[in-house]
């Protein structure tokens, strides 16, 4: 379980707490993830389509908000692919890339200053790099925008 000033914010097995995290807190707590604000633009019952920094994400398994609604978008590492730059993209530059084997970890600041962490493979960016970044299947985490 994961506590907070004594009181359990989720009980869950780690894989759990990793991949469907309660809450902001607790995704912090059990992994790294970058921040984005977003705004719902649709919902179904599997999936929410979001628009972060202009791009529209979508998130599998989301916490359902009403269309419209302000969302706080949580992206693990693994979760976002680099790609060629594009309008339609979430762009940035890439401003440091720490090596880790088989992978690197790419430090990117988009066009609206956010710092995203993304895991990838070794040489798939250097440092001073435009890129795109666009969600995987799994690993973006969707909550309403007032959550801690």
């Amino acid at each position: 379980g994961v506590l907070r000033q004594g009181r359990v914010e989720q009980a869950a097995t780690a894989d759990e707490l990793y991949a469907a995290p309660a809450n902001p807190f607790v995704a912090g707590f059990v992994g790294r993830a970058s921040t984005f604000a977003g705004e719902v633009v649709e919902t179904s019952r599997d999936q929410s389509r979001v628009r972060v920094e202009g791009a529209i994400w979508t998130v599998l398994r989301p916490v359902h908000l009403p269309m419209g609604s302000k969302a706080l978008v949580l992206a693990r590492p693994e979760a976002l692919a680099i790609v060629e730059p594009a309008a339609s993209l979430v762009c940035g530059v890439v401003t440091e890339r720490r090596f880790a084997g088989a992978m690197a970890f790419f430090s990117v600041r988009t066009d609206r200053g956010t710092p995203v962490e993304v895991s990838a493979g070794g040489h798939e960016a250097a440092v001073g790099r435009r890129v795109g970044l666009v969600p995987r299947d799994r690993g973006i985490h969707l909550f309403p925008a007032e959550s801690r």
